[in-house]
C-alpha cells in the first residue's frame, strides 16, 4: 500500500528568537541545515521500496516558533484479508519515527485527526474507496541504565493508518450480475413443458457460466488460502446446474418408458395429491364456453390422448420437489454470499 501527502510540523526552539520591533521581521525562512530539525522516517517500510520524507518549506517567527513543511512517499507491505471479495475492506498503517530514536518526542495536535478526514474528500484511489484515516500517537518506555541507576526513557512515534473499501461498481457487473444471471435462467428451466427444453436451458445455462468465468478470473485477487464468497456461490450454481441436468436426463428417460410397470400405491397415491395440487405442472384442463343463451358448454380435447408413461405422474412429482429445493437453496447462498 502506497500513500503519498504532507506533514506539518511544529516545535519550540528558544535559540531562534529576536526582537521584531528592532529588526522589523516577523517571520524568517531557513534551509534545514541551519537550525535543528526532527529527521523522520518510517519504520516498517519495506526493504524493496524505501520511503521518502522531504522538507520543502522551514520558517520561524519571532517568538521561535518553528513550523516546518513534509512531503512524504510511504509504503508498507500489507497483509489483505480477501475472505469478504469483493465486499473486503483492508487496513495498513504506516509507521513515522525520527531516525534518532528517544531523540523526539512526538505529539499530535487535537485537530490533526479531523484534519486528515477532511483530506479525503480529494481522494479518489482507482477502485478503492478510502472509508478512515486514523492519526494515532504512540507511546513507548524503555529501562536504560544511567550512572548504574534504572531509568525509564519515554518516546512515542506517529502511526498513519488508513482503511480502503474496494469499489464494488464494474466488479458487480462484471462478475456478480453473471453469476446472478446465470441462476435465474437455471431456475426458468423449471418453467419448460418438456424435459428435452429443460435439458436444452441448463446445457445453455452451463455454457454461459463457463464463459463469464473467464471474464472474473482477471478480476480475483492473488490466491491467499480462502475461497470469498462469491466463487463459492459460482461453483455451487455450476455443481447445482449439472445435477439438475443429470435429473431431468434420468427423468426424461423414466417416463418414456411406456411399457414399463405402474409405481407402487405407496408411491402413486402421495403423488396424486401433489399433482392436484400443483396444476401448474399438472395436465391441461378442458375447453368452457359461454353461450348466448347463458348456457354453458365443456368441450373435450378433439385431439386423441397421446399414451402416458405410467411415471409421468412420479417424475412430475419429483420436479415440484427439487424445484421447491432449489429456489430455497439459491436463496440461502446468496444471502450467505452477498450478504454485508
Amino acid at each position: 500500500m502506497d500513500i503519498y501527502g504532507r506533514l506539518i510540523l511544529s516545535w519550540n526552539d528558544s535559540r531562534v528568537t529576536w526582537d521584531k520591533k528592532e529588526w522589523g521581521i516577523s517571520w524568517l525562512n531557513f534551509y534545514w541545515l541551519q537550525i535543528w530539525t526532527p529527521q523522520l522516517t518510517q519504520t516498517n517500510a519495506p526493504a524493496t521500496k524505501e520511503s521518502e520524507i522531504k522538507s520543502k518549506v522551514l520558517g520561524a517567527n519571532s517568538a521561535g516558533n518553528i513550523f516546518m513543511w513534509l512531503d512524504f512517499s510511504l509504503s508498507v507491505l500489507t497483509d489483505f484479508d480477501y475472505s469478504r471479495f469483493p465486499f473486503d475492506q483492508q487496513r495498513g498503517c504506516f509507521k513515522v519515527d525520527d531516525k534518532r530514536h528517544f531523540a523526539v518526542h512526538l505529539k499530535l495536535d487535537s485537530n490533526a485527526g479531523e484534519f486528515a478526514r477532511n483530506s479525503l474528500q480529494g481522494l479518489h484511489p482507482a477502485r478503492w474507496d478510502v472509508v478512515d484515516i486514523e492519526l494515532l500517537e504512540n507511546q513507548f518506555s524503555l529501562k536504560v541504565l544511567q550512572n548504574d541507576v534504572p531509568v525509564d526513557a519515554i518516546s512515542s512515534n506517529l502511526d498513519i493508518c488508513v482503511t480502503l473499501k474496494r469499489d464494488t461498481s464494474y466488479i458487480g457487473l462484471a462478475v456478480i450480475g453473471p453469476c446472478i444471471a446465470t441462476a435465474l435462467i437455471t431456475m426458468m428451466s423449471f418453467m419448460a413443458s418438456k424435459y428435452w427444453n429443460q435439458i436444452v436451458t441448463l446445457i445453455a445455462s452451463i455454457g454461459l457460466q463457463i464463459i463469464s468465468a473467464h471474464s472474473f478470473i482477471s478480476e480475483l485477487p492473488p490466491a491467499s488460502g480462502v475461497a470469498p464468497p462469491f466463487v463459492k456461490f459460482c461453483s455451487f450454481n455450476l455443481a447445482l446446474t449439472c445435477i439438475l441436468l443429470i435429473l431431468f436426463g434420468l427423468l426424461s428417460f423414466l417416463t418414456s418408458l411406456k411399457h414399463a410397470l405402474p409405481p407402487p400405491n405407496w408411491i402413486s397415491r402421495p403423488i396424486s395429491f401433489i399433482c392436484t395440487f400443483c396444476p401448474f405442472f399438472g395436465k391441461q384442463s378442458d375447453q368452457v364456453k359461454l353461450g348466448e343463451d347463458g348456457t354453458v358448454t365443456i368441450n373435450e380435447q378433439t385431439t386423441p390422448p397421446t399414451y402416458q408413461s405410467p411415471w409421468d405422474s412420479v417424475g412430475k412429482s419429483i420436479k415440484i420437489f427439487f424445484f421447491i429445493a432449489t429456489f430455497s437453496l439459491y436463496v440461502l447462498a446468496i444471502l450467505i454470499s452477498f450478504s454485508s
